[in-house]
């Protein structure tokens, strides 16, 4: 990715530092880090001990920033270890030791906190194993009285994909080892954008204990009537913007900003982000991460278009302002982007960069050779199965946000000769 030299980032980091008791090992790992090409990775523990990320965070927070700002990686991690056994270091007296409750309580605001800032480009979030969950823990899967019949409704852009196939047998192994069972379900409604009220039969809301649409758009009538029959329901990389059920999606906004911040440390400036409407309203998360990457670079960030199977590339790719890279949000969107800029005489990357968040279950982006950020399905799939298991009538509907990594690959490179790098200059951190 070209990191600066190591005295260029000493330069930024050593800004309003007293004393660094590790200086030259610092320079070493900097230096070793320029020579791999490997960013570092820099870990900052926060306790629950306390609710709140105070004022006093913001230096280190700050600190943390710069260190992304030359291109490393920034990890926050919530600890337990301190709060349950009282750590005095650094006080008059004992920090008082909290119960599990209270641990719980704490963490869950921090971990809000920390989403707040990862929305707007300040940190790179990773909670526990990295997935952030709106609502508290689900809890663990309890063992099975009877076994209980389940249903998978196929939706979005990729329900007949090899990939979505592959989920599904992962879907119904887990829901077999809990003892139930889990079937897939064929409707005249796999081919709309919307699941309508009749989607499931009456039939088939009788015998179902609960059901996961998987990346499916399910309508307002057909969730009302789930909560009507008090079926559970869980949906996969999708959600519905007025009736609230548990949902697991991939982190769109961390994304967005991962892939925007990537193409603009290779020195584009002109970067659109395009979104599967049949992904719509979840995607449209990516719209606050890339508006956060360029705006950390002083960079305008137009309005994300969204498009479907029919839209007309020419309108942004054969014009004079058309852009030097293209963010997709969706692998069959990034796919017919690339065979419209062959069509129309434009190198990839030579002269258009693409990246792209894909859907779970589409094809991979190593066989396209897209640079993407990558979500590992397996964990949506996992989380699905665990919040489908465990809901209640009544309970509170949990988000579970899973986080991916970026896959830089063939597809994106430096702008022609002539367009400055960006990297060194980037905005301010706003804490």
């Amino acid at each position: 990715m070209g990191f600066a030299t190591v005295d260029e980032q000493l330069a930024v980091l050593t800004r309003g530092v007293e004393r660094i008791d590790t200086l030259e090992e610092l320079r070493r790992k900097l230096g070793s880090s320029r020579e791999k090409d490997r960013p570092l990775r820099i870990k900052l523990g926060l306790d629950p001990t306390a609710p709140d990320i105070h004022l006093g965070h913001t230096v280190v927070l700050r600190k943390m920033r710069q260190f992304q700002d030359l291109g490393h990686k920034a990890v926050l991690i919530i600890g337990d270890y301190t709060s349950r056994v009282g750590d005095p270091s650094g006080r008059s007296k004992t920090r008082p030791v909290l119960d599990s409750a209270q641990i719980e309580a704490n963490a869950k605001t921090i971990n809000k906190a920390l989403a707040d800032l990862a929305t707007e480009g300040l940190i790179l979030r990773h909670v526990g194993r990295g997935t952030f969950v709106a609502g508290g823990d689900s809890g663990s899967v309890p063992p099975a009285s009877k076994s209980r019949k389940y249903g998978w409704l196929g939706g979005g852009t990729n329900q007949h994909s090899v990939g979505a196939h592959a989920l599904f047998q992962q879907a119904v192994e887990s829901v077999q080892a809990a003892g139930h069972f889990l079937h897939s379900i064929n409707t005249a409604a796999d081919s709309c954008p919307e699941c309508p009220l009749d989607t499931l039969s009456p039939s088939h809301l009788r015998e179902l204990s609960g059901v996961i649409l998987f990346a499916a758009r399910p309508s307002e009538y057909l969730l009302a009537e789930f909560n009507r029959r008090h079926l559970p329901a869980v949906i996969i990389n999708n959600r519905h913007e007025t009736i609230r059920v548990p949902v697991v999606q991939s982190d769109y906004t961390h994304g967005a900003f991962e892939l925007t911040q990537h193409l603009i440390q290779l020195g584009h400036q002109d970067i659109r982000l395009v979104i599967d409407s049949r992904l719509m309203p979840a995607a449209n998360d990516a719209w606050g991460g890339h508006r956060a990457a360029m705006g950390r670079y002083q960079l305008v960030a137009q309005e994300p278009i969204q498009a479907d199977i029919a839209f007309g590339w020419r309108t942004i790719l054969d014009c004079v302002e058309r852009p030097t890279a293209l963010v997709c949000v969706g692998m069959e969107l990034a796919i017919q982007a690339a065979l419209a800029a062959s069509e129309m005489g434009l190198a990839i990357p030579e002269q258009m960069s693409l990246a792209v968040i894909p859907e779970p279950g589409a094809p991979q982006a190593v066989e396209q050779r897209f640079t993407a950020y990558e979500v590992p399905s397996e964990r949506l799939v996992d989380w699905a199965i665990k919040l489908l298991l465990t809901a209640s009538p009544g309970g509170v509907p949990r988000m579970v946000v899973v986080p991916g990594r970026l896959c830089v690959r063939q597809s994106s490179a430096r702008p022609i000769a002539g367009a400055p790098s960006v990297l060194a200059t980037p905005g301010e951190a706003m804490v």
